[in-house]
């Protein structure tokens, strides 16, 4: 029975699924299985899952049928795996789960080094590492190391102040007992679900039982069809990002601190550069005092090498 479930929701990827896939098939640690759900592909995205799936039988694979209504989503893919993992007999000894997207790559070694995270301390319930943002074709990589603080509940804190990646919550890899508490993706949010999740594990946990693994182990790629760049082209992140304020933040003074960063941060806001450049100093007044100053630091290290 494996030890580790690896949940990836699809989306017409059959340009690169497959070597997210291969990537997978390649770690050193081979006590996982895959649990793929494909939320409704028009393209022959099942044929490349298929064609790999048949030589490795660690690799599980389940289409979610939406309704004509419906828009694909990663949330709804995402809860689908988790009913999968928590009902299906074959299942039922997972102690660890994972998440890799269906357009991103795992080096060799990383289930193995966040397994070994996990282990090597009883009372860890769930490691990470640095992770990689690069372009599509991985010409370009920049090391994204997360916050300085170990402190979930300051990183939670933080994540919801700043309402940007704040954290490298793709590489998570968690005790699979946390979900129940933690609850699924919350399926109201088109983007930003995995950062809610990451808010709401976090919290429940203490400085030790978090592990991180300094070493990039997960690579972020970025191109023009990902979900991002999506709801950048429809100015749909601004919207996710206020829920994600009001549904975490309960300090009003932080509340606005952080529905202004969110409101300044979309790309595509209407508001002219000069009255950006103007509210710039508010923002930073308001974000210096709810935030903890490693956290700030490292985020804004982090832009600065991006």
């Amino acid at each position: 029975m494996p030890k580790v479930a690896v949940i990836t929701p699809t989306y017409n990827r059959r340009d690169l699924i497959g070597k997210t896939m291969r990537s997978l098939a390649e770690q050193t640690y081979e006590d996982f299985t895959s649990l793929i759900v494909d939320d409704g592909s028009s393209d022959n995205t099942a044929d490349v899952v298929s064609e790999i799936a048949g030589k490795d039988r660690r690799f599980m694979y389940a289409r979610r049928e939406r309704t004509c209504s419906q828009k694909p989503s990663a949330s709804f893919a995402t809860n689908y795996a988790f009913d999968w993992l928590l009902t299906d007999p074959v299942l039922r000894d997972v102690r660890y789960i994972a998440f890799l997207d269906s357009d991103d790559i795992l080096p060799q070694h990383s289930l193995q080094k966040r397994v070994e995270a996990l282990e090597n301390d009883p009372e860890h319930l769930m490691a990470y590492s640095h992770m990689a943002i690069c372009y599509d074709s991985m010409s370009r990589i920049v090391e994204y190391r997360g916050p300085a603080t170990r402190d979930p509940k300051k990183i939670s804190k933080g994540i919801v102040r700043i309402t940007g990646m704040g954290f490298p919550h793709r590489t998570m890899i968690f005790a699979k007992d946390l979900l129940p508490e933690t609850g699924y993706f919350d399926e109201n949010l088109g983007a930003g679900e995995d950062r809610d999740f990451t808010i709401r594990l976090l919290q429940r946990l203490e400085e030790k039982q978090v592990a991180c693994v300094p070493e990039m182990l997960y690579y972020y790629r970025i191109h023009e069809n990902g979900i991002n760049a999506f709801y950048r082209r429809n100015n749909a992140l601004k919207p996710d990002r206020t829920y994600l304020v009001r549904k975490h933040q309960k300090n009003p003074v932080a509340r606005a601190s952080s529905l202004v960063y969110a409101f300044m941060k979309s790309p595509q806001s209407f508001l002219p550069e000069r009255v950006k450049r103007k509210l710039r100093p508010v923002k930073k007044m308001l974000l210096s005092r709810g935030l903890d100053d490693p956290f700030v630091q490292q985020i804004e290290l982090q832009s600065h090498r991006a």
